[in-house]
């Protein structure tokens, strides 16, 4: 068997809070991951070396190791790495992933393959509200530690939301830097109800098959339509024009990085490519992992914005 035959690369999501979707390729010996396709974090299986001086404790323990950076143009750069390390053996694992990654780059983005689906469901109708969490396999379906959904880290900036700032000012005393973030999570919060999470078996034509809920056992092995699944995994039709205005705004915010999702619609892309092209820095970023680009010549304006405040010519 040639070296390269065992690898696969594949990508997934980053969720709660969604954050693009990372790119994976390897094997059970090493493994590479990559937030962008440029830069890709190298993980090799090793036994993990004991403390200096201190006695075996049992039988040892063999996890990945995060062995260097890798880049097409610049190659590895390995980090500094314990000396009881076969460090020969993981080097040649290395070369090997990282001939496979040269090999497989002009194919980014990945196809998306975490099509278990753990969906955060609504308060009246049980329908999926919003996506908490995904896998790639059937056997790693974890009950959830959290069943509160989260719109994104509170590292960095609130999102703009003009119609919801305008009718729903902050109190004078209210110290919270994120007013949207927390009133979109409370929002979602309380339209669950109960909080009850659901996980589903997505399937190509996009519907899915929910699986065993040991709350409510009349969901189990329900079979739901395409569009019972919110295509940019958060509900946008509310009751409440506010509260529509602010799940669009946040979706706006979000665009860079959902244009990355592979399975939505181009009329749907279209509009998340208007939302992103005031976000340059952001569509610099994320942009080679685009499945499929709508308006080029925007999403091209918009790298070269980048760039020119990158250069700092820009405003």
């Amino acid at each position: 068997m040639k070296p390269h035959d065992s690898y696969s690369h594949y990508a997934v999501r980053r969720l709660n809070p969604f954050q693009g979707v990372i790119q994976v390729a390897g094997n059970d010996e090493a493994r590479a991951i990559s937030p962008n396709g440029r830069e890709w974090e190298i993980q090799i299986r090793a036994e993990r070396p004991d403390m200096w001086g201190a006695e075996p404790t049992g039988e040892p323990v063999t996890q990945f190791l995060r062995f260097g950076v890798w880049t097409a143009a610049g190659g590895l750069s390995r980090i500094p790495a314990h000396p009881l390390l076969d460090l020969t053996t993981m080097l040649k694992k290395a070369d090997e992933l990282t001939g496979f990654l040269a090999l497989k780059e002009k194919n980014l983005p990945f196809p998306l393959l975490d099509r278990f689906e753990l969906w955060l469901l609504d308060g009246k109708a049980r329908m999926p509200l919003a996506l908490l969490a995904s896998s790639t396999r059937k056997d790693n379906l974890h009950k959830p530690s959290t069943r509160r959904w989260h719109c994104a880290h509170r590292s960095l900036d609130d999102f703009p939301a003009p119609d919801t700032a305008r009718a729903r000012p902050p109190h004078p005393r209210d110290t919270d830097l994120h007013p949207h973030m927390s009133g979109l999570e409370r929002l979602v919060a309380l339209e669950s109800g109960h909080s009850v999470a659901q996980w589903f078996e997505r399937d190509d034509a996009g519907g899915g098959s929910g699986r065993p809920l040991k709350e409510l056992e009349k969901l189990s092995h329900r079979n739901l339509t395409p569009n019972c699944f919110p295509e940019l995994m958060l509900r946008e039709e509310w009751s409440d024009p506010l509260d529509r205005s602010l799940v669009r705004d946040y979706l706006h915010w979000q665009s860079p990085r959902l244009l990355t999702l592979q399975h939505i619609p181009d009329q749907t892309r279209g509009r998340l490519e208007r939302a992103a092209r005031i976000q340059a820095s952001e569509v610099a970023e994320t942009w080679s992992l685009y499945p499929r680009i709508i308006d080029r010549e925007a999403i091209e304006a918009a790298r070269v914005e980048a760039r020119l405040r990158q250069a700092g010519q820009g405003p």
